[in-house]
C-alpha cells in the first residue's frame, strides 16, 4: 500500500522515514509532501564517470568516478548526454515495513533529465539516497544543491521484513560509487 500524502506527514512528525538535521527540518519536509510522495533535494556532493579501461565499462569491476565541484553560481552543470551521480540532502530511516521508491519529477523529466535508474530502496534502509542523473539533451543542464528534483514513495509492507536491508550502501552520506557485480 502506497502512503498517502496524510500518512507521510503523520510518519514525518513521528520521526521516522526521513531524519530532520540543520539542512532539512521538518518544516521543509512537510512542506514538501505531495498526495502520495516526497519531493526529496539535491546534496552537493556530484561524480562522473572516468574514462573506463579500455573504453569499455566492465560491470564486474569497480569503476574509478570523479568528483566534480560546483562551479562559482553554486551549480553543478551535467553535460549534453552527460551522465552523473549525485546524493540526496535528505538522510532516510526506513522503519523495517516500510520500503520506498525514487522517481523523477515529472518538471525535470519534461527539461531532459532523468533521475534514478535504480529507483528501489528496501525496508529498513538508512542513509542519504544516490540518485543516477541522465541527460538526455543536446545541452548542458545547470542543477543547483537544493533543488527537488526527484520524488521518493513510500510503501508499507505486509509485514515487517525478515532480513531488512544492511548491506553495502547502509548509512551513506555522500554520493556513493557503484561496486562492481559480484
Amino acid at each position: 500500500m502506497i502512503l498517502s500524502g496524510d500518512s507521510i506527514k503523520r510518519e514525518l512528525k513521528a520521526g521516522r522515514l526521513v531524519a530532520c538535521d540543520n539542512n532539512v527540518t521538518l518544516d521543509i519536509l512537510l512542506s514538501r509532501v505531495g498526495p502520495n510522495s516526497l519531493d526529496v533535494s539535491l546534496g552537493d556532493t556530484f561524480k562522473v564517470l572516468d574514462t573506463p579501461r579500455n573504453g569499455v565499462i566492465d560491470i564486474h569491476e569497480k569503476q574509478c568516478y570523479k568528483t566534480v565541484s560546483i562551479d562559482k553560481k553554486g551549480s553543478f552543470i551535467l553535460e549534453a548526454n552527460g551522465f552523473c551521480l549525485a546524493t540526496t540532502q535528505e538522510y532516510l530511516c526506513l522503519p523495517d515495513d516500510v520500503c520506498a521508491l525514487v522517481d523523477g519529477r515529472s518538471t525535470t523529466g519534461r527539461m531532459g533529465l532523468v533521475v534514478e535508474t535504480a529507483g528501489m530502496i528496501n525496508a529498513g534502509y538508512h542513509g542519504a539516497i544516490t540518485l543516477e542523473i541522465k541527460n538526455l539533451t543536446n545541452y548542458p543542464i545547470r542543477m543547483y544543491p537544493g533543488d527537488c528534483i526527484s520524488q521518493i514513495r513510500f510503501e508499507k509492507l505486509d509485514q515487517v521484513a525478515s532480513q531488512p536491508y544492511r548491506g553495502t550502501y547502509y548509512k551513506q552520506k555522500d554520493t556513493t560509487e557503484p561496486v562492481g557485480l559480484r
